[in-house]
């Protein structure tokens, strides 16, 4: 869903400062936006380690001056039963699913205040609206994304700060695909009114409208891409 995303921005002509923790992509997907059309800073950087997210937001201020725009894409989780979950379990959790986008917000959100402008674009789930079984504290990081893009809607309003959020249902990302088995998608699919998986380019087209001007008069909210599995 992040690289659709960044293609989506990429094909509208903007700089993109992408982050993630795996180095040895850099190149590759640096070319890849810019054949798509968009400017590319890659950077590396652990979301939940406050100096590296520091250092993160420093190179793209330096590059490109303003962040007009932050799309915090982090996540991730195992099935697994709460009762068969442990405190490391809880914490590993948190750290990836909440702690990433406090981090990288709060560095942020310094340089939006001064500019008096700026679009932030969560990625929570439909997890974080019904629960998921099996998937309890990932559930509640997401359900924290949701309540926090309204906090911080209505704090930073008076900066022209917009704050929304992306609820995405089941995905067909390729690690979704990969590591969901059959039995598994087949009850999924059951759950979902339009008999079908999402697409990530699907997910990603609710995210630039969200950040776009076009959404000027939205804030606070959380756009479900879901097939009509939640409806809110």
């Amino acid at each position: 869903m992040g690289r659709a995303s960044a293609l989506r921005f990429a094909r509208e002509g903007a700089r993109l400062a992408i982050c993630d923790i795996q180095p040895q992509k850099g190149d590759e997907i640096v070319r890849e936006m810019k054949r798509a059309g968009g400017d590319c800073l890659y950077l590396t950087a652990d979301v939940t380690n406050r100096v590296q997210v520091a250092e993160m937001v420093n190179a793209v201020k330096a590059n490109y001056r303003a962040i007009d725009i932050l799309v915090n894409n982090v996540g991730g989780d195992r099935y697994q039963l709460f009762i068969e979950s442990e405190e490391d379990d809880w914490k590993e959790r948190i750290n990836l699913n909440l702690m990433g986008t406090l981090q990288v917000t709060r560095a942020v959100l310094e340089t939006m205040v001064h500019q008096r402008s700026g679009s932030i674009v969560n990625i929570a789930s439909s997890a974080g609206q019904i629960g998921g079984a099996g998937y309890a504290v990932y559930s509640a990081c997401k359900g924290a994304i949701i309540a926090i893009t309204k906090a911080w809607a209505r704090e930073f309003v008076d900066y022209n700060i917009r704050v929304n959020a992306v609820a995405p249902g089941s995905t067909g990302t390729p690690y979704f695909m990969s590591h969901t088995s059959p039995e598994e998608k087949a009850k999924l699919l059951a759950m979902i009114p339009m008999a079908r998986l999402g697409q990530p380019q699907e997910v990603a087209a609710a995210v630039f409208f969200l950040a776009a001007d076009e959404a000027s008069f939205i804030t606070g909210q959380t756009l479900g891409v879901n097939g009509g599995k939640v409806m809110l």
